[in-house]
């Protein structure tokens, strides 16, 4: 059988330990990294863990599956998600004071602001297709009182949100008329209502059946 030179031998030995070390190598420099999962994504080179909510992204990872260098939001910015890719942080909103909106929550590193209206008063919205992000201005609440009527709501909007007419008080026309305070001559009480319901002002009505008319006023 022929041998083959020792030479030969030699040269093919070391080349297969080259190879074999520079799959070595090549493993060690490149781990397997999945970026399948819900925090590591594909940044440049490699699979990069992202930053956390109220933060933002300095700079990306320098091995597969390191960790991004990340900064917290400055004050008045925040980033209310974690996130991969995002190099600064959105600005805070601020609440329209020309439209008597308030800060119902302050901006934090991971919220933005919350405007509302103050107590007693309701949001009307500018858009006939209200969402929660839509433009908005604030109304006081109606003072029911005011219009001698009962309260039925936290916050009435419009009169017809109101309860009927306070005691003292009767309905006339779209609002509550006091009763009358000068009674006719020599009765005893007038019903609380227009005098035409009656008959001339200064009618005399029994004590009883004033008593029992609709609205008398005691």
């Amino acid at each position: 059988m022929e041998q083959r030179p020792r030479g030969c031998a030699a040269v093919a030995a070391a080349l297969l330990l080259v190879l074999l070390g520079a799959r070595a190598q090549g493993g060690t420099r490149s781990p397997r990294c999945d970026c399948a999962g819900d925090f590591h994504k594909k940044i440049g080179l490699f699979c990069c863990r992202g930053c956390p909510a109220g933060h933002y992204l300095k700079a990306p990872c320098t091995e597969p599956c390191g960790n991004s260098t990340c900064l917290l939001c400055p004050q008045d910015t925040f980033l209310a998600w974690e996130n991969h890719h995002n190099s600064e942080c959105a600005r805070c909103q601020a609440c329209d004071e020309q439209a008597s909106q308030v800060a119902l929550e302050n901006c934090s590193a991971v919220a933005d602001t919350r405007c509302g209206c103050k107590p007693g008063w309701f949001v009307e919205c500018q858009v006939s297709q209200c969402v929660s992000s839509s433009p908005f201005y604030c109304q006081p609440c109606l003072d029911c009182g005011a219009l001698h009527r009962h309260t039925r709501l936290l916050c009435s909007r419009r009169d017809t949100d109101c309860g009927t007419c306070l005691p003292g008080f009767y309905e006339h026309g779209d609002g509550c008329v006091s009763c009358p305070t000068v009674l006719g001559p020599g009765a005893p009480g007038w019903p609380c209502g227009p005098p035409p319901a009656w008959g001339h002002p200064d009618l005399h009505i029994p004590p009883l059946l004033a008593s029992q008319a609709p609205g008398y006023c005691r």
